[in-house]
């Protein structure tokens, strides 16, 4: 096996660096592969190119019977990020090596990857990205096709499943490593990118296609998309596709950061749509153009934002998180009807109480779920929700077979701007209750150590828990480990959350009050007081943040 791997090695001009000691597990990120790349670091070539070959080794055996090509053929994209080809080469000649067969888009969408292992050609995608992560970092996102509903279907790989797959990728580079202690030191290859490049495949236009499919007023050639402006900001990233679709369709497209760019300016830092800088600047573009609509996308266009005006006062208002949910359930064909038939709506277990009384209002259904995108879609999937979206921006419609897809949620809102332009989206919000005062506060385990979270996390929660018949109640219906507790009285329509990391020695509370001052003075200081009077919590967990509220 060495000897082949080393000729295969050599054929391909990759150079892999064997004396990594960590194991790929630590690269476990939710549904997702992530780590900061590097030589030493956990994400190194090397990794990717296991990583390929255990991705490989699924896609092999699951279409071990069939006789087509393309269905065993795993097509990888990637983002603009400074590494994410190399990475992609490097995984892509771990799944050749094992002998699947690989085919590459280049730069694309996360969106894009999960659309083609949808499509009737190929079973498997990948896209390599670490969304709105800092540059250093990168990772690895899944996607297989799943007939299991008896038509062509894509789901992306739960937790579990990567855990599998990341200790499969450590037992075939131990098999190896343990051969390559014979091998002299002086031949472990250095870090450098390979020269192989799988083969380039052209498979965007075909997801291009598929989204004007879906929303064909939008294709039509007609006034209202023609006079239609909207203000695209892809933040250097892949978000720039959309950008000329709605170019190509004849909307009055302004780009902002369209030109894919590893460095990502003018900030420096992948985008991201809740970012308030982004906003920011997204603003004042909507402004000086008087824009319909301005939208935001992350790097990978998987999660997107919305800035719509007040046609009342000419301004710009944010509409993510809530607001987005909101309006997308407002938008759903007869949610606001007489007719029995209720939309369910699908989120994580951050979003508001006032987000669920508008969801009544408006004739659906409101089912909180365990935050992380994939346990949001999975559970819309079981539900048959109309929609599962996360509060970040992750939005998945049944009508889009529930992928994740920022582009479609996007092309969702411009069909309604384009079917009805004289009417104001915003308008739809106005029974919208919403808290003045929302804030995530983290805390940091000094330590460093993942072990220690689970003793302070329970000493925190025991904090909370006394403070609960003060502030209002506690929700039993949360299933998110740790505890929220909706607020009464005075404080009606709020609530506060303790939560864990999964993956990082982080606690995060969130809190929505309907006053700031009502959030300091009723909750923020004297939690800060109780957590101090807590033994030894105050030096073992970074209350800095909580400190910093609280003023």
């Amino acid at each position: 096996m060495w000897l082949l791997f080393i000729l295969v090695i050599a054929a391909s001009g990759l150079t892999l660096t064997m004396h990594t000691t960590s194991s790929f597990i630590d690269l476990h990120s939710g549904s997702d592969v992530r780590g900061v790349v590097g030589e030493t670091s956990p994400l190194s070539f090397t990794a990717a190119f296991y990583i390929g070959r255990a991705f490989a080794a699924r896609a092999c055996s699951s279409t071990s019977t069939s006789t087509s090509t393309s269905t065993s053929t795993i097509v990888i994209g990637y983002d603009p990020r400074s590494h994410s080809s190399s990475l992609s080469e490097h995984f892509a000649l771990g799944a050749r090596f094992q002998g699947a067969q690989v085919t590459s888009t280049k730069l694309s969408t996360t969106p894009a990857q999960c659309y083609f292992a949808r499509s009737s050609l190929y079973a498997f995608s990948v896209m390599v990205t670490a969304s709105h992560l800092p540059r250093d970092k990168n990772g690895f996102k899944f996607f297989v096709r799943d007939d299991s509903s008896g038509q062509n279907s894509a789901r992306g790989l739960t937790s579990s499943e990567i855990v599998a797959l990341l200790l499969h990728a450590d037992k075939m580079r131990e098999e190896d490593g343990a051969t390559e202690q014979s091998q002299s030191q002086s031949q472990s290859p250095s870090f450098a990118p390979p020269k192989f490049t799988p083969p380039i495949t052209d498979l965007i236009p075909s997801y291009l296609k598929y989204l004007t499919q879906s929303f064909p007023l939008l294709a039509a050639d007609n006034s209202n998309i023609k006079q239609l402006k909207v203000v695209v900001n892809s933040g250097s990233g892949s978000g720039f596709i959309l950008a000329d679709l709605l170019t190509s369709l004849g909307a009055q497209t302004f780009k902002m950061h369209c030109t894919p760019d590893p460095n990502f300016p003018p900030r420096g830092d992948p985008p991201n749509p809740e970012c308030e800088l982004m906003t920011a600047d997204t603003r004042l573009r909507c402004q000086e153009v008087a824009a319909d609509v301005g939208i935001l996308f992350d790097t990978d266009a998987d999660r997107v934002g919305f800035l719509l005006p007040n046609k009342h006062d000419g301004s710009y208002e944010v509409v993510n998180k809530n607001r987005l949910i909101a309006l997308l359930a407002a938008l759903l064909p007869s949610s606001s009807s007489n007719n029995n038939e209720k939309h369910v709506i699908v989120t994580d277990s951050t979003t508001s109480e006032g987000l669920t009384k508008f969801l009544e209002q408006h004739n659906c259904v409101h089912t909180r779920h365990l935050k992380g995108y994939n346990n949001v879609i999975g559970k819309g999937k079981v539900l048959n929700a109309a929609i599962a979206i996360e509060t970040s921006g992750h939005c998945a419609m049944r009508s889009n077979d529930y992928s994740d897809d920022g582009m479609f949620t996007a092309m969702f809102i411009l069909n309604e701007l384009v079917q009805h332009p004289k009417t104001n989206p915003l308008e739809q919000l106005i029974n919208l209750e919403e808290c003045e005062f929302e804030t995530e506060i983290r805390f940091d385990v000094l330590s460093g150590l993942l072990s220690d979270l689970p003793i302070l996390f329970d000493k925190f929660i025991e904090v909370v828990a006394s403070m609960a018949p003060g502030l209002g109640e506690i929700d039993k219906e949360n299933i998110e480990p740790g505890i929220r507790v909706r607020f009464t009285n005075e404080l009606t329509g709020g609530f506060f959350m303790l939560r864990k990391s999964v993956h990082d020695p982080v606690l995060s509370l969130m809190v929505d009050c309907v006053t700031k001052e009502q959030a300091v003075t009723r909750v923020l200081k004297p939690l800060l007081d109780n957590l101090q009077s807590v033994e030894g919590f105050a030096e073992t967990v970074d209350l800095g943040n909580l400190k910093k509220a609280s003023l």
